[in-house]
């Protein structure tokens, strides 16, 4: 039996891996397929109407909220059955105290009544329990309390049974400072071969059950169970990641197609109209009307942001500026360094992220070390196409080799 346990665990293992190597390729080729999608326009019209009807359409914007409060809901379930599954499977043999336990029942020897059982007629005994019901299981009673057709949870040789008290032995000279129980499941001829301890019994039961819901506990449990639940969690994890990198090249998309700008705000509004057979979109340029507060300037921006960032940010001034020829100018909105009046970089701050935008043809890097985004279809980035996001050192580094290379080839 030991050795048929590891034969299933070994294949549970090696089903798990195939399956999740299978699982996290599918995920990551059809993720980046979307994102590709997306970042090259093709989904753009889908992007746009979906944006409208989600700013527009009320029921759109509660969908949303469920949206956001269901995953939150199922991972809250997910979390309460996992540590029931934990707490089930470190104390399956421990003595019930204070707070009632549910176990699982895996056999049907009290799931009807045997005819021979007499006793079970004769005294209407009808809570029986049915393979793979939930039972709520209480605190033993002291020894002297316990009855004749009580059920009881007891021990045999490491295994849990769910069985009848038949017949109690009361102390004699056999046994003179124990009593002795006879138990039997429901549906089987005979007791068991072995008289029952008190010290055998681990709980008793007092009707409370769950019809069948145990199946999946009991799946839970296996390692397969485990393995699965593995899985949902992998899955829980990535989820999120794509679906953050899916909202931001969707936002990209809305900004390059004039929709919003780059702080989020929306500068068009897009109408249907309705009346005709076929349906068009119109879009129609104008600021909207609602009062806005005033943005932060770059200075502002820069003064709320972390010591870090402000390092990173000095520093990569002064190598620019350390170079001759270099015209270095603080605006309202961005810092803009120049070579010779020739664009050089742009430097913005944006939800207290350093941004650099270079005067480089992202296209040239695509094989390199360097992690980029190709912003060269948004207007009023025209001249400084190559964005970099200075989130780590790796990054902060890449930015002064970069402004190194521009001025280097304005130099050839």
């Amino acid at each position: 039996m030991g050795q048929f346990n590891t034969y299933v665990f070994v294949l549970c293992i090696i089903i798990f891996i195939a399956l999740t190597m299978t699982f996290s390729f599918m995920v990551v080729t059809m993720g980046k397929q979307l994102l590709t999608m997306v970042s090259h326009g093709i989904e753009d019209e889908k992007i746009k109407e979906e944006y409208f009807k989600k700013k527009d359409d009320k029921k759109s914007k509660f969908l949303g909220t469920v949206e956001k409060i269901v995953p939150i809901f199922f991972s809250a379930i997910f979390i309460i059955v996992f540590a029931f599954l934990m707490y089930s499977n470190a104390t399956q043999n421990n003595i019930v105290k204070k707070c009632p336990v549910i176990k699982v029942v895996a056999s049907g020897s009290m799931s009807y009544k045997y005819d021979g059982n007499d006793y079970l007629f004769e005294n209407n005994l009808n809570n029986q329990i049915m393979t793979f019901d939930l039972i709520v299981t209480h605190k033993l009673p002291k020894e002297e309390e316990l009855n004749i057709y009580d059920i009881v949870v007891y021990e045999v040789d490491g295994n849990l049974l769910v069985h009848r008290i038949i017949e109690i032995e009361e102390p004699n000279e056999q046994h003179p400072n124990e009593r002795y129980f006879r138990l039997q499941g429901d549906a089987v001829e005979f007791p068991d071969r072995f008289p029952v301890h008190y010290e055998q019994m681990r709980s008793i039961y007092k009707g409370t059950r769950i019809p069948f819901l145990g199946s999946f506990v009991y799946f839970l449990q296996s390692p397969a169970g485990m393995m699965c639940i593995i899985l949902v969690v992998c899955a829980m994890i990535l989820f999120p990641i794509f679906e953050k990198k899916y909202n931001t090249a969707k936002f990209l998309r809305l900004v390059a197609m004039g929709i919003l700008d780059v702080d989020g705000r929306e500068v068009v509004v897009v109408t249907k109209d309705t009346e005709e057979k076929e349906e068009t979109v119109e879009v129609i340029e104008e600021v909207t009307k609602k009062k806005r507060k005033k943005p932060l300037t770059f200075k502002e921006k820069l003064a709320r942001s972390s010591d870090l960032l402000k390092a990173r940010y000095k520093d990569i001034v002064t190598h620019a500026e350390s170079f001759e020829g270099i015209q270095s100018n603080v605006g309202n909105r961005h810092h803009t360094i120049r070579y010779k009046n020739k664009s050089v970089a742009k430097i913005l701050i944006k939800e207290r992220t350093l941004c650099v935008y270079l005067s480089l043809n992202p296209e040239e890097y695509n094989e390199t070390e360097y992690i980029y985004r190709d912003v060269s279809d948004v207007k009023t980035h025209k001249n400084h196409p190559m964005l970099l996001s200075v989130t780590s050192n790796h990054k902060h580094v890449y930015v002064k080799e970069l402004i190194t290379e521009i001025i280097a080839i304005y130099n050839k």
